[in-house]
């Protein structure tokens, strides 16, 4: 892209009175943190504070970025930015230039260190156009097709005219394509722009020309998007002087700078750019223009401190300071977890592992940790941080002996419940509407008479063959192996729920694999292979042979429902008896004149029909008490001696460190060896720990400066109701009045209050991480 050289000409005289007074050293060091901290990669790991410039193509957003900084940027009418550009702007007695590119992650190791080996051509102030073009040439925007770059150019410019403020530059969006710039490079630069802007730490100076209506501008769709209630957006307009005297486009941008149109808690600034025929002023001329026109007509109407460069510049620095100050609370808290997750992620990984001593003693390590919380998990010993919540899903299936208890409660009761193939119902409850397996005991005493002249043996008239007990137990039971089986496998897949998080909270993702395929996944098929075998073993006598238990229970179930049914025959041929004189009620008292040879003689009547309904009758009493002893006992059977013999016990030991000794030296280096990912990982881990011990150390520090007492910033996510100048919580201002501890007149009005001195450093230990230190 060529440089725009016309308007270099006049600035060389113009470093002789400081831009801005808003200039204090914590101010400067604040922002100085946070740009180192973005330098090193960091922005990587936590979402850092930065100031967003973007806006449409020829929204003059590089004339506002060059009235800012004093950089003559190359300015056309079409597309002049290809990439992302940080300016970190810092005030001091020279003026010095410098640049560098950090290269997108994505590149290759060697694109990544031949750009960062980029060297300007100049560093001359006033030959920003140059360095820019030398930044396209190392990056290679308009090679290969490609047009614009995810790589950042980084421009650090110090000198006595420069605020304290840091920016970047992102390209402008546009709608269609042109000779210039393809349909690919819109969505190219839409995902650019998006990307920066969705960070909630981001404030976005959102820059709006008065030459296109607002709703036909491409940025404040964007900005809606990632900000919908303007939270954390500001407004700055453009070209006001391309707007016809009095009318109502005039009117409607005034509106708009008044944050009457679109509002943002932030506000909105106007400003004034070179025209062509002023494309050779000077920034001092371009000021003295700016102030002569927004000094007359409608935006004289308008507060000093939203029109001008003048006033932009302070107000800008000042926001972003605030800004920072507001977010160090999360942004520590942030870097503290993920700190605390890159720990957990190296301890996984464990050291590393080059020989064979080395492997055996990492799953020694590693298996001595997944033994303690499986033997935890199976006992229901929940004290340690792994199990969580037990209100959440993922807490309570870690729980693995809650979860068990309850599994085989439910398996109790769906037993009790729908064990029996067929439910019997006494014929006194004839007015119930039976459900699907419900039978009235008359309808089953006929199937029983049925079955038992079909087996009949040696037995005597009025008894029943003994066996006949069995075969309708049998029958009856037929829906336990179903049951008993559903159990098992919502069982195995409770105690894969559980053990899946625990190897993956000891071991790297290589190694989970290997022992997943050497040792867990052959265990658990043997662990389930011994859990059906056993409780095929314990269905067998509930299957076949003859019915034996020395329960007293049985006995006393038998007697109870012989006594309920002669009690039952009694009423029965008392009724048959007295006819309709027999009462209605059992407690009602009646006189009855009647024989009593002849109630004797109703009473002890019994037919041969009777005989046999009667040994049918004692053979299902015989079967449901014995249903009830055997139903129990097998359930305790399979909770003891399957689940907890047969599962839980050999589960524990699964991966103890009794088989890591046992394993061959082959299966060792096979599940342990580290692959090249795994070393990869390792030293990215260990760089990405190191970096945020380095910024958990600066942020600390950075922290003292917050000593004015004023309260944490509400974050300014999409969902905060906060207008502008409204109060938060607990009364506190907004961050633009209540944390600027060094705010100007210029930025915040006579009423800012100046900073006060910074206490004692000292050095303290952080409780979370005793390897980090932090200045207090």
């Amino acid at each position: 892209m060529p440089p725009d050289n016309s308007r270099e000409t006049n600035h060389a005289h113009e470093a002789t009175t400081p831009l801005v007074q808003l200039q204090s050293k914590d101010h400067e060091e604040i922002l100085n943190v946070i740009d180192q901290l973005r330098s090193e990669g960091v922005s990587k790991y936590i979402n850092l504070p930065q100031l967003i410039v973007c806006g449409d193509q020829s929204s003059g957003k590089s004339s506002v970025l060059e009235a800012i900084s004093g950089l003559a940027f190359p300015t056309k009418d079409n597309v002049c930015t290809r990439f992302a550009t940080e300016l970190i702007l810092r005030r001091a007695p020279e003026t010095s230039v410098t640049a560098s590119i950090h290269p997108d992650d994505d590149r290759t190791p060697v694109e990544k260190e031949r750009i960062q080996q980029f060297k300007s051509s100049t560093v001359d102030l006033h030959q920003f156009a140059v360095i820019v073009r030398d930044a396209e040439n190392s990056i290679g925007v308009g090679k290969d097709g490609h047009i614009f770059s995810k790589d950042v150019l980084r421009v650090e410019v110090s000198g006595p005219t420069q605020p304290h403020l840091t920016l970047v530059d992102l390209p402008g969006l546009y709608h269609a394509p042109d000779e210039s710039q393809t349909a690919e490079g819109v969505e190219f630069v839409e995902s650019l722009v998006l990307s920066y802007i969705q960070n909630k730490r981001s404030v976005i100076l959102a820059v709006i020309s008065a030459k296109s209506d607002i709703a036909l501008q491409k940025v404040t769709a964007f900005t809606r998007k990632v900000d919908p209630n303007g939270h954390r957006t500001m407004g700055v307009i453009t070209k006001p002087d391309t707007l016809s005297r009095g009318s109502d486009m005039e009117q409607s941008f005034l509106n708009l700078a008044g944050n009457k149109r679109v509002e943002f808690r932030l506000g909105w600034h106007v400003l004034k750019n070179r025209k062509y025929e002023e494309r050779h002023f000077s920034l001092d001329q371009r000021r003295d223009s700016e102030a002569e026109f927004l000094a007359s007509g409608v935006w004289a109407s308008l507060p000093r401190s939203q029109i001008g460069i003048e006033s932009l510049r302070p107000r800008l620095s000042a926001v972003l300071k605030d800004h920072i100050i507001a977010q160090l609370p999360g942004l520590i808290t942030e870097s503290q977890q993920s700190l605390e997750e890159t720990d957990a992620s190296l301890q996984r990984l464990g050291d590393a592992r080059q020989t064979l001593a080395d492997q055996r003693r990492y799953l020694l390590h590693s298996s001595e940790k997944f033994s303690g919380l499986v033997g935890y998990a199976t006992n229901g010993v929940y004290f340690d941080p792994f199990f969580g919540d037990a209100m959440e899903d993922e807490g309570y299936e870690r729980r693995l002996r809650a979860v068990v208890q309850n599994r085989l409660s439910d398996f109790s009761k769906t037993l009790e419940a729908n064990g029996m193939q067929k439910r019997i119902i006494d014929d006194e409850d004839d007015d119930a509407v039976l459900e699907e397996g419900q039978v009235y005991r008359s309808v089953y005493m006929d199937e029983v008479q049925q079955r038992m002249r079909r087996s009949r043996g040696r037995e005597l008239p009025g008894t029943f063959n003994p066996h006949i007990v069995g075969d309708l137990f049998y029958l009856q039971s037929k829906p336990w192996e179903s049951t008993v089986m559903e159990c098992i496998d919502m069982l195995l897949k409770d105690v894969q729920k559980a053990i899946i998080p625990i190897i993956q909270g000891v071991l790297d993702e290589k190694t989970i694999k290997g022992l997943l395929e050497y040792i867990l996944n052959p265990g658990l098929d043997k662990i389930e292979a011994s859990l059906r075998v056993k409780t095929k073993e314990l269905l067998r006598p509930q299957q076949s042979g003859h019915p034996i238990t020395y329960n007293n229970s049985f006995t006393e179930s038998v007697q109870r429902a012989r006594q309920e049914h002669y009690q039952r025959s009694i009423r029965e041929k008392l009724r048959a008896f007295f006819g309709t004189k027999y009462p209605r009620f059992p407690s009602s008292e009646n006189q009855f004149v009647f024989s009593m040879g002849n109630l004797i003689n109703a009473l002890g009547t019994q037919t041969a029909d009777d005989m046999e309904r009667f040994a049918c009758s004692e053979a299902i009493d015989c079967m449901q008490a014995y249903y009830e002893v055997a139903r129990k006992k097998f359930v305790d059977d399979f909770s003891n001696l399957a689940v907890e013999k047969c599962l839980l016990e050999p589960l524990a030991v699964i991966f103890c460190p009794k088989v890591v000794d046992s394993l061959a030296d082959d299966v060792v280096e096979n599940i342990a060896a580290e692959d090249e990912n795994s070393k990869l990982e390792r030293g990215r881990l260990l760089h990405k720990r190191v970096k945020l011990q380095e910024s958990l150390l600066q942020l600390h520090r950075l922290d003292r400066h917050n000593v004015t007492g004023a309260k944490e910033s509400p974050q300014l996510d999409d969902d905060d109701s906060l207008a502008d100048g409204s109060e938060g919580i607990d009364g506190a201002r907004s961050p633009t009045e209540s944390l600027i501890p060094a705010a100007s007149e210029e930025a915040y009005g006579p009423d800012a209050k100046p900073e006060p001195e910074p206490g004692p450093v000292r050095m303290k230990k952080s409780k979370r991480h005793p390897s980090v230190s932090y200045y207090d």
